[in-house]
């Protein structure tokens, strides 16, 4: 077996082919391999079918009557639903500009008959191996959206309370200083100032919070939040003729 278990497990291939002989090859090379291959004998079926089953992979003849490989790849791809299909064209001619058009069409991949198994399995592995790495990468950037938009949300949260904290040292600051010039005894008037001293303290201790928010706001950590639309618009840049000197 030349395809990891794990790699093949759940994966559901459809051969559109209407040399039935060849399709019923293929299908046995793949289970045998522990894909499971369903067949269509012509690229109308074969749309049919995609719709029906969605299989992880199309391997795809290019000539056929009614609707050949260009006519099933144009409606695939024209498909939200079926548009990310990853479609192997399998075909008897190998001229270039049938290969580039393909390609150009949205296939992933051109095989020419006849192949190889080895050639054949290579491409459909290769093909899933990258289904694998992009979803590893999807992932990856979910944990990280999921990450900032929790900065995000303990960033509100420090300004909501910073806010709300900055407001009461300086009511106390106030109301000290009110005191201070109404007590002409000196020992009231040093427990003011130190009322005065430990709010300004206080507040000093508030801005250095609110400076080290600002320090972590650095252009890039704004670019990431821009890129996964955490923040929902970037700033228009100003136009530079229109800004006065």
């Amino acid at each position: 077996m030349l395809v990891g278990q794990k790699l093949a497990i759940m994966k559901k291939i459809l051969v559109i082919e209407d040399d039935a002989v060849l399709a019923s090859n293929i299908s046995a090379i793949l289970e045998e391999e522990g894909f499971e291959a369903v067949t269509a004998s012509n690229g109308m079926a074969g749309v049919k079918l995609t719709r029906a089953v969605n299989p992880d992979l199309i391997l795809c003849d290019l000539a056929m009557p009614e609707v050949d490989g260009y006519g099933v790849l144009e409606v695939l791809k024209s498909n939200e639903k079926t548009a990310l299909i990853p479609v192997i064209i399998v075909s008897g001619n190998s001229d270039r500009v049938q290969v580039r058009k393909s390609i150009e069409m949205g296939a992933d991949d051109y095989i020419t008959k006849p192949f190889e198994l080895d050639e054949l399995l290579r491409a459909v592995v290769a093909i899933f191996q990258k289904q694998e790495l992009r979803e590893q990468r999807l992932v990856a950037m979910t944990a990280e959206m999921n990450k900032l938009r929790n900065v995000v949300a303990a960033k509100d949260n420090l300004v909501t309370n910073l806010n709300q904290s900055l407001r009461q040292p300086l009511s106390n600051i106030q109301m000290a200083l009110k005191l201070l010039r109404e007590n002409s005894d000196q020992e009231g008037r040093d427990r003011y100032l130190k009322i005065i001293q430990e709010e300004f303290d206080r507040e000093l201790n508030l801005i250095n919070q609110v400076s080290q928010l600002q320090n972590f706001l650095t252009p890039d950590n704004v670019t990431l939040m821009y890129q996964f639309q955490i923040i929902s618009h970037q700033p228009r840049q100003p136009d530079l003729a229109t800004v006065p000197n």
